[in-house]
């Protein structure tokens, strides 16, 4: 599956560090231009703002791509912009479909730069990087009142479930009564239900 891999490392801001290159200007607007109504409102609005209309970029980010289909050290300066990423995921897997967007019709896509047709298999040896795995832990014994082996994640949800009902005792909620099983599975059952017909009262009842 790595060998069909293409990672993108990006960042959503530039983190307010100066940048000696002017951000660029003279791009598609992602709504393709103001219109009529638009055109007015902005006069009427904006009539001492100094015009901005989305047709220039921000500053620059840093990006990493990382995939066996990379030359190593591959270096790229051509413009790049966030809408390179649906502009990617189209032309990969949707090429008929139209773009969202003219930002995103215009942005170039990052897997141009995949340029090989045999992955790489210089890959490093990072096995010594990797922690050794601790010791899995005894699985806890499943909550009383079930029958045979349950899901270990499933044993969350029922404490969680014990936890509210203890909650709802204490606050007096009638319905709780009705709750009677010793616990696991059936108890969490009762718990639900009875959580349900408190909500129900409650909200008709607000009072």
């Amino acid at each position: 599956m790595f060998a069909r891999t293409l990672l993108l490392i990006t960042y959503d801001e530039h983190g307010g560090l100066y940048d000696h290159r002017p951000p660029p200007g003279g791009v598609p607007a992602p709504s393709g231009g103001r219109g009529l109504i638009g055109t007015i409102l902005h006069l009427l609005w904006h009539r001492k703002a100094r015009r901005f209309d989305f047709t220039m970029l921000g500053p620059r980010v840093p990006a990493v791509l990382v995939s066996p289909l990379i030359e190593p050290g591959t270096l790229v300066d051509t413009e790049h912009d966030h809408a390179s990423v649906p502009s990617t995921l189209r032309a990969l897997f949707a090429p008929q479909a139209r773009p969202l967007t003219s930002r995103d019709a215009w942005a170039p896509p990052f897997h141009q730069i995949a340029t090989r047709t045999v992955p790489r298999t210089d890959l490093p040896d990072l096995s010594a990087y990797v922690r050794a795995a601790a010791p899995a832990a005894a699985p806890a014994p499943p909550p009383a009142g079930d029958l045979g082996e349950i899901p270990e994640y499933y044993r969350d949800f029922i404490r969680q479930s014990d936890q509210v009902l203890s909650r709802l005792r204490k606050l007096g909620e009638p319905e709780m009564a009705a709750v009677t099983a010793p616990g696991g599975i059936g108890r969490a059952r009762q718990t639900t239900s009875a959580f349900q017909q408190a909500a129900h009262r409650h909200r008709s009842d607000p009072a």
